[in-house]
């Protein structure tokens, strides 16, 4: 277990195998120059911006410097649910979470679903459990809520003042979110209901600029999957001092980008989350960083040229043919079997008739041509555009669309 893993086991050990083929093909395409557009430059151009530290420790954080200035200039309840929707459309969560995916209860269909978030720690337990080790997560917590404050240029006063009202906000949402047990029972968190209804039920949220803003069309149905923390959100957003939300809303900006920025950031960033949280000793080294976030950013870009490096075609077309010779020997056994009547039997057959094989890679890949990665813009921006990419493409293929069984969701 070597001092930047908090768990190492045979899957980690593929990622460390599999890291250093992307590094290999994706330091190669940042070395060189290629034509404006194709996906050789966009990702070459994102490592070369996410491994210079240099220029992030140089810029700090006025990345973020427009955002926050936005954030400060609210001055009613109205422009907070303004922001709050303008954060979520560049991928900034705050309060909840919103997006689209299969209907549980109609797997041909997509469904477009609300669900509780807002809180930096992810679980309810962290902010409401008494024992001894969470208090200690949480005492590091409210740490490093301050620093962020105080690393933007807030006095240490405004920082401890704020740092309380965002624990007290994500403290309020944590009550009233479902635990990790809670959230395994499918049938208690599915609520499809009717948009008219979500308007009428859930009034508090300015639905409507949410939509609009992150470029959601007109829907029909919707499902909450936790009423009770949207419902909180909703007080929250209508019984909390404006300059609370306010502090909620720039602490979730630093936050988000903490690790986008200079080193001081990503310090703090990985202190608390990677070391407090997860026991991590040290850093992963920059081009770890580097490679996951090309990764994350340009996934199936990475994935269509590693494949033609690593995986060709013709491996490909031995092992989808090795999955048909699996199919046929399961096909002869089934009708081996003495236990089945012959209608399960059809049934089986019908089954095994409809799998599905992805191998490799997809058929048909990602279309990237409508992301701009631009050298001349910050490391940050990039990764929000990327983040923007990523949110429309899905908006456009699964709102009121059919699931598409031929999606690959892994790179």
């Amino acid at each position: 277990l070597t001092a930047e893993y908090a768990r190492y086991s045979q899957f980690e050990q593929l990622a460390e195998n599999n890291r250093r083929q992307l590094r290999e093909l994706i330091e190669g395409l940042a070395a060189e120059q290629h034509p404006q557009g194709s996906l050789e430059q966009k990702i070459g151009s994102l490592y070369r911006l996410a491994i210079d530290s240099v220029r992030r420790n140089r810029e700090d954080y006025s990345p973020i410097q427009a955002t926050l200035n936005e954030v400060q200039a609210i001055q009613s309840r109205s422009e907070v649910q303004y922001v709050m929707a303008s954060l979520h459309a560049r991928g900034i969560g705050c309060f909840f979470h919103l997006g689209c995916d299969a209907d549980l209860k109609d797997a041909r269909w997509n469904l477009v679903q609300i669900s509780q978030g807002g809180i930096s720690m992810g679980e309810r337990d962290y902010y409401l459990g008494e024992d001894e080790p969470t208090q200690q997560i949480r005492r590091a917590y409210r740490e490093y809520v301050k620093n962020l404050f105080t690393m933007t240029g807030q006095t240490e006063q405004e920082a401890q003042q704020h740092m309380e009202a965002v624990l007290d906000i994500e403290t309020r949402i944590a009550r009233a979110s479902y635990s990790a047990t809670e959230l395994r029972d499918v049938q208690n968190n599915y609520h499809k209901m009717s948009y008219h209804r979500l308007l009428a039920d859930y009034s508090g949220i300015d639905w409507s600029t949410l939509c609009l803003l992150e470029g959601i069309p007109a829907i029909e149905h919707v499902s909450v999957n936790q009423p009770e923390p949207i419902h909180e959100v909703e007080k929250i957003l209508a019984e909390c001092d404006v300059e609370a939300l306010k502090a909620y809303l720039y602490y979730k900006v630093v936050d988000d980008a903490a690790s986008s920025l200079s080193d001081c950031f990503r310090s703090e960033a990985f202190q608390f989350y990677h070391h407090v949280m997860s026991g991590a000793e040290q850093d992963r080294p920059r081009w770890k960083r580097a490679v996951g976030a090309v990764e994350s950013a340009l996934g199936m870009a990475v994935g269509k040229l590693y494949v033609e490096k690593y995986f060709p075609e013709s491996s490909k077309q031995r092992m989808v043919q090795l999955v048909k010779n699996l199919q046929t020997a399961l096909g002869q056994r089934i009708d081996q079997q003495t236990w089945m009547s012959e209608e399960t039997k059809r049934q089986a057959h019908e089954k095994l008739s409809s799998f599905y094989v992805k191998i490799g890679y997809p058929d048909q890949w990602m279309d990237y041509s409508k992301l701009d990665i631009d050298e001349s813009l910050s490391y940050y921006e990039n990764m929000v555009r990327a983040t923007k990419f990523m949110s429309n493409y899905y908006i456009e293929k699964r709102v009121n669309k059919p699931t598409d069984r031929t999606e690959w969701l892994m790179t």
